[in-house]
This record gives C-alpha cells, structure tokens and sequence, in this order.
C-alpha cells in the first residue's frame, strides 16, 4: 500500500510543471516573437556589427512641481566598454559622463567625480538598456528566460508582448508592433525602499514608448522616445541624428579634463 502510494505522489510531481522557467512552448513563441523583432530592425547580422555608433538627441525633461527643462544630448559608443554621455543646456553649464573599461567620470559644474566600479557597472547596465534595438540580441543570452504575455495594446496599436527575466535585474515587458515587429514599449517596475518597520510602498510602474522609425545603414531606430512614471510623461526624446562611425577621436572616452 505505501509503494502504491508513494507512486502516486511521485507521478504526480513529475506531472507538475516546474515554475523555475518557462514553459519549451513557452520559451519558442517568445523567442519566435524576438527573431521577428530582430529582423524587423535589420536582422542578427547588421545588428552584431553595429558596435560603433554617435545619436543625437534633443531632450525635454518634465519634473514633478516645475518648469519643464529642455537639453540637447549626445551619446557616443563603442561597446562593449567605451560610452560618452554628454548634456548641454542654454544658460547652464553640462554635464559629462564617461565609461572606459572598469573606469569612469562624471563631470558638472566645472567639477570632476570619479566613479567606483558598482557605479560603472551600474551605469552601463543602465545605458546598456538604452540601446533600443542593440539590445534585442542581449536577450539572446541563455542567462534570460523568455515568456509571452500574449495579445495586448499599446495605444491604439495591436501588440504581441514578452517577458525577459534575469537572476539579479527588475524583470522587462517588452511589446512590439503585431504586423511590423517593431518594439513598441518596454516596461519595468521599481520598488523603492521603505523606512524601517514600515511597508514597502506600491511597485512604481516605468515605460519608455518608441516611436518613428528611421533608418540608416540598413538598421531601423526609433527617433521619438517618451518615458513614463505610473502614467505621468517624466522625459521625452527626439533623436535628430543616428550616425554609424568607424572609428572615434581617442579624446572622446579620456578622462574628462576640468577647464
């Protein structure tokens, strides 16, 4: 009786799927759904070979309580370890972030900081994520486990999304155009800390909506991004120019120099 039993309740473990990952059907219609995305930007190939690159954009920022701010940005990469990120506004002093291998600086206001390396690896993780269409072969990676979240909207466009998770970072939605391919939104949440003894407060809702493609050199880019916090636009970006270069100045990933 206790044999007959314990067949039974081992059968039926087996018979359970395991929530550690995703379903094999699962995981093949996410990533049906990403090679469509990757083909729809220009395919694996050109992709892999975009690892030089300069986007221009002109920025508006939208803080709580303020006046609306408006700035011109820079970014300028060659990866997977070299990025200039560089701010100017009318009136006021930029500002200038640089990455070089485990190194990096962030210089305003005539002043020059020096980042540890959890800052520099926190930022190119963050400016990784930037990386609009770059990004798509990242999740190709066996690290990421990838899920369908089905049929849904993105405004008034018809959309396919999936889930990327990885050991470690805030899991991603991302949504694509159902006939085109093209990402449509991606979608995070963040939970900010709460003071000791207290409920942490509600996940915060952040998405970044992508807009316009372009294209140059055979890889479409999105040149219209609006970033959202639990609905409320906080930022809105313009890409005025997406420039594939060869080879950069060497002055452009130095050490900021104060003036």
């Amino acid at each position: 009786m206790k044999h007959w039993i314990g067949a039974l309740v081992l059968a039926a473990l087996l018979a359970t799927p395991s929530t550690g990952a995703p379903a094999k059907d699962d995981q093949a219609e996410a990533q049906a759904i990403l090679d469509k995305a990757i083909k729809a930007v220009g395919g694996e190939e050109r992709l892999a070979k975009l690892t030089s690159f300069v986007e221009t954009a002109k920025c508006k920022s939208f803080p709580p309580d303020a006046t609306p701010e408006e700035c011109s940005r820079t970014i300028s990469c060659r990866l997977p370890d070299l990025w200039c990120r560089q701010t100017e506004t009318d009136g006021r002093k930029g500002t200038r972030y640089v990455l070089n291998g485990e190194q990096g600086w962030f210089y305003v206001e005539d002043d020059l900081y020096e980042f540890t390396k959890e800052q520099v690896d926190r930022r190119r993780e963050r400016w990784r994520d930037e990386l609009v269409v770059w990004q798509f072969l990242f999740f190709k990676d066996k690290d990421y486990k990838l899920s369908p979240l089905g049929a849904s909207k993105v405004g008034d466009q018809a959309a396919v999304g999936v889930k990327a998770s990885r050991k470690g970072v805030p899991e991603l939605k991302l949504y694509f155009d159902r006939d085109t391919g093209l990402l449509l939104k991606r979608e995070w949440e963040e939970v900010e800390p709460a003071p000791p003894g207290e409920k942490p407060p509600p996940p915060i809702i952040e998405e970044i909506l992508y807009e316009n493609y372009k294209e140059v050199g055979g890889i479409k880019y999105p040149s219209k991004k609006t970033s959202r916090r639990d609905k409320q636009i906080t930022s809105e970006e313009e890409v005025t120019e997406f420039k594939i270069v060869e080879k950069f100045d060497e002055k452009t990933f130095a050490k900021p120099e104060k003036k």
